[in-house]
């Protein structure tokens, strides 16, 4: 392995998929909906998980777009 690859590695580290952003957007919402938040934690944890739905929401429907143009 070349010296430029494995400073690559070394900075990316651990990643993310698009199904881990929708898996922690479910459990944020579950423990949401199960009363596990204070008010005050609530108020700091419902922003967050408005910007992962979003988020969410915005690649699922440009998944979408990209396959009804590749149809």
């Amino acid at each position: 392995m070349s010296e430029q690859n494995q400073e690559v590695e070394a900075v990316a580290g651990p990643q993310l998929e698009f199904i881990d952003i929708i898996n922690a957007t479910k459990i944020m919402e579950a423990a949401i909906e199960r009363g596990v938040f204070n008010v005050k934690e609530l108020a700091e944890v419902a922003p967050i998980v408005s910007r992962f739905q979003d988020f969410s929401s915005a690649i699922l429907a440009e998944q979408e777009k990209q396959q009804e143009q590749g149809e």
